[in-house]
C-alpha cells in the first residue's frame, strides 16, 4: 500500500508505505480506528478479533502500531489524532488543534518550518511557546498569527497540567499549515466532528 494520501496531499516522504497506528475505536460499528501518522490518511479495521478489539479500548491513551495493512480499509484524510515519539506514539490533544483559520501562504510556509525548527530543537510545547514569545519580542509582528495561536494553545495545555512532546508540537503545526491553507474546508472538518465526534466524517463520506 503507498503512502499517498487522499485529494492528492503530501505523500509520506520517502516511505513505501502507510505508518498505521490504532487511536480508538467506533463502538457502534465495532471497529478499530486507525491513522497514517505520516500523512494524516485515516483507516478502519472492521473486523477485530476479541482480543484485538480489548486491546484497542486502550488506544486513546496508549496508540499503538498496526502491522497488517490487508485489513484495512483506506478512509479520507482527517485531522492528526495521534504522533510518532522517541517511544512510541501519543495522542494530540484536540484542546490544542481547535479551530483551524485559513492561513496564507507565507503563513502556511511559517508553519511548516517551525515544525522542522520544533524538531531539531527538541522542543515541546512549553518551549515552542517560550520560543515564540521571545521571537514575537524581538521581531515584533514578523511572527505569524496562527503561530502565536498555537503557542497560546500548548501554553495553556500546559497550565492544565498536560505535557506535550516536541513530536506533539510538530504535527499540530503541520496539520494547521494544511487545513488552514485549505480555507474553509478545514471549518467544515473541525465544526462538523466538534459537534458529531471524530468518527461522523468516515461515515458521512465526508473528504476535506
Amino acid at each position: 500500500m503507498t503512502c499517498e494520501p487522499h485529494q492528492n496531499e503530501r505523500p509520506c516522504g520517502d516511505r513505501p508505505t502507510h505508518e498505521w497506528v490504532v487511536f480508538s475505536t467506533a463502538l457502534t460499528e465495532g471497529w478499530l480506528m486507525l491513522q497514517c501518522v505520516e500523512c494524516g490518511t485515516h483507516g478502519t479495521v472492521e473486523d477485530p478479533s476479541e482480543i484485538e478489539w480489548a486491546k484497542a479500548f486502550h488506544a486513546p491513551s496508549k496508540p499503538y502500531h498496526w502491522s497488517e495493512d490487508a485489513r484495512i480499509r483506506v478512509r479520507p484524510v482527517g485531522p492528526f489524532y495521534v504522533a510518532r515519539t522517541e517511544h512510541g506514539y501519543e495522542r494530540i490533544p484536540r484542546e490544542v488543534m481547535g479551530r483551524v483559520i485559513p492561513v496564507t501562504e507565507e503563513e502556511r510556509e511559517d508553519l511548516e518550518a517551525l515544525a522542522e525548527v520544533v524538531i531539531e530543537g527538541d522542543f515541546d510545547g512549553v518551549l515552542f511557546a517560550l520560543f515564540i514569545r521571545s521571537f514575537e519580542q524581538g521581531q515584533g509582528p514578523n511572527v505569524s498569527e496562527p503561530a502565536k495561536r498555537l503557542a497560546r494553545r500548548f501554553e495553556q495545555w500546559h497550565s492544565a497540567g498536560h505535557a506535550s512532546s516536541p513530536q506533539m508540537v510538530a504535527s499540530a503545526l503541520r496539520w494547521y499549515a494544511r487545513e488552514g491553507a485549505r480555507g474553509t474546508m478545514a471549518h467544515q472538518l473541525l465544526e462538523g466532528s466538534n459537534r458529531m465526534g471524530v468518527w461522523s466524517h468516515f461515515k458521512r463520506g465526508d473528504v476535506p
